[in-house]
């Protein structure tokens, strides 16, 4: 089974930690796609739809899975 992890950033989106669920000690996690997590917290501020946000990232080529 692969890992799912929290995604925390305490400066809006500047420094990314993640977290096993479940566990407490978190990770910072760097990534090469700053874009996606900006686009995350502008998401948020926005109060961006859940349809609308669904359709940014499918524009991008990303498969949205609900578990």
């Amino acid at each position: 089974m692969d890992k799912k992890y929290i995604y925390e950033s305490p400066d809006k989106g500047k420094t990314v930690y993640r977290r096993e669920i479940g566990k407490v000690e978190r990770e910072l996690y760097k990534t090469d796609h700053d874009h996606y997590m900006e686009k995350l917290v502008e998401h948020d501020e926005n109060r961006t739809s859940w349809s609308d946000r669904e359709a940014y990232w499918k524009s991008y080529g990303f498969r949205v899975v609900y578990d």
